[in-house]
């Protein structure tokens, strides 16, 4: 460390002498010197490491060493550049000799030129008339080429034109022998001119080209008509092509109106036959309804009930049966069928034997899925499975607060195919329940 500060030492006045010191003192200058701010800031391990760098780069060599190597240095580098002085000196020496010759050559050759120049401007002159003379010569050639192939064209043209001439004279000279030979076989008619022959034939050309113009005409007109005639049967076909059409179309309406109207009427009959079916059915129903409610009221044993039964603001008005009475003749052959099987259950309870007919008639699984009683408003009729479309759509029959009470017995094919074997089922069954009632 002291060598290094040695080396670094400036001289008395301060100011550096050799190209080292100064690089030194500059290095110095940016690296070392710290600002007073400087010493109350903690050092960072950046500026650690740049001043361990200078540190490593002075400890390297010895100063006077690297001045030594420095001035060898610079010796060298001055004597490259002498002998590149000397060597530029010599060139531009030579090329200043170049110059001198070339400025010599260019005043001799520009006293050459202006000794030339009128010779010169007289050999242009005539450069550029034969130039001239040259381009006009060929456009006269040019020309001249064009008149001549125009000229053997219209020669070839020409002679062209002569062949078929003689071909057309030589063609006709065989018609002008045959003139002269009709007129001397008519020289009466016809003398020994050939233009009185002639003129007789532009005659009858000329009455040819009007017989063949009125024939023109006339075929127009005929294509006119024709035409006209083919334009209305075209129309009248078509408008009797409308007209077919639209008797089809009317044929086929007609076709479906028929259609549709014998479906209609087939449509009415089934309704009408489902009509009179149902009301046979529902007739069939009603007495059967009356006739179970008679036995009911005739196997009755209680003057009061039966006096209810049998009152008279129940009977029918103007002929047919009110909601009313039909409403307590189920009610009453409901609370019979009920006493009959209060009865029944009864009498099974006590132990009493009963024959074997008895049993299967009154047996409450036997009778009682045979006969049903079932509720069903009466506002419209409907079909329904298992009711027998037995409930019907007529106004006052059942009223709409109270609800019809429907028998159906022994399913909906029986009533419909056999309606006497439900009279005399519920027959046999309200005998039955008399017998074992008394």
């Amino acid at each position: 460390m002291p060598a290094a500060s040695h080396a670094l030492a400036l001289p008395g006045d301060g100011k550096p002498k050799t190209e080292f010191q100064r690089h030194a003192k500059k290095l110095l200058d940016k690296h070392c010197k710290i600002d007073v701010n400087d010493e109350w800031q903690p050092v960072d391990d950046q500026k650690i490491a740049q001043l361990r760098g200078i540190l490593s780069a002075l400890h390297e060599e010895n100063q006077s060493t690297q001045l030594l190597r420095v001035e060898s240095e610079d010796r060298e580098a001055q004597l490259a550049l002498k002998a590149t002085r000397k060597s530029v000196e010599t060139r531009l020496a030579f090329c200043k000799e170049k110059e001198m010759m070339f400025m010599k050559k260019q005043e001799e050759l520009r006293r050459h030129v202006l000794d030339n120049q009128k010779s010169l401007q007289d050999l242009e002159a005539q450069i550029e008339k034969s130039e001239r003379k040259a381009l006009d010569e060929q456009a006269q050639s040019r020309r001249l080429d064009g008149e001549i192939r125009a000229l053997e064209k219209e020669l070839q043209e020409k002679e062209q034109q002569r062949d078929t001439e003689q071909a057309k004279i030589g063609k006709m000279a065989q018609y002008k022998n045959f003139l002269e030979h009709v007129i001397h076989e008519s020289q009466e008619e016809f003398g020994d001119d050939i233009e009185v022959l002639m003129n007789r034939y532009a005659t009858l050309e000329g009455g040819s080209q009007e017989l063949t113009q009125g024939n023109d005409d006339l075929s127009m007109r005929l294509d006119r008509v024709r035409d006209e005639c083919a334009r209305v049967q075209t129309k009248l076909q078509n408008e009797h092509l409308a007209i077919s059409s639209q008797l089809h179309k009317c044929q086929v309406e007609l076709e479906q109106h028929l259609q549709e109207s014998q479906e209609l009427e087939g449509r009415l009959n089934r309704a009408l036959e489902e009509k009179e079916l149902k009301e046979s059915q529902v007739g069939v129903i009603s007495m059967a309804i009356e006739q179970l409610f008679s036995r009911t009221v005739n196997s009755c044993r209680l003057p009061q009930r039966k006096k209810d039964a049998t009152d008279v603001k129940f009977a029918p008005v103007r002929g047919d049966k009110s909601d009313v009475r039909l409403e307590e003749m189920f009610k009453q052959i409901i609370e019979r069928v009920e006493d009959l099987q209060a009865e029944m259950h009864s009498t099974v309870q006590l132990g009493r034997e009963k024959p074997k007919e008895e049993e299967a008639l009154f047996d409450e699984r036997g009778f009682m899925e045979r006969v049903k009683f079932l509720y069903q408003r009466s506002t419209f009729l409907r079909e329904r499975q298992g009711l027998g479309r037995f409930v019907r759509r007529e106004p006052g029959f059942m009223s709409r607060q109270s609800r019809a009470r429907v028998l159906h017995w022994a399913g909906e094919d029986d009533v419909r195919r056999r309606p006497e074997r439900v009279t005399l089922g519920f027959r046999a069954s309200v005998s039955g329940s008399r017998n074992t009632h008394a």
